[in-house]
């Protein structure tokens, strides 16, 4: 996949895609956003 990418987390090698969570006030999700 051309869009997946590898990061470096923990010590540990990963690739995949990054997700975003936009929350409000009381904790319900009110966006997504993965790249």
């Amino acid at each position: 996949d051309t869009e997946a990418r590898w990061v470096k987390k923990g010590g540990q090698s990963m690739f995949g895609y990054k997700q975003h969570t936009l929350v409000d006030d009381n904790g319900l999700v009110s966006a997504i956003i993965s790249r």
